[in-house]
């Protein structure tokens, strides 16, 4: 459940997780790169994979 929660807000809004784990570390903190969001977003599918297949085995 989990990775379920967390890859739904990676894919929503990859900002925030820009804004809580990577902003403090530049100087000219203006945004989050293409890079960033394209690679959080793809993050959060493999989390919500992981998370479906994990409720998945669950019920099994």
């Amino acid at each position: 459940m989990f990775f379920l929660l967390m890859g739904v807000w990676g894919i929503s809004s990859p900002y925030y997780w820009w804004l809580i784990g990577e902003s403090w570390k530049s100087k000219s903190a203006d945004g989050p790169s293409t890079f960033f969001i394209w690679s959080t977003k793809i993050a959060g599918i493999v989390f919500v994979l992981i998370g479906i297949s994990g409720i998945i085995a669950t019920l099994i």
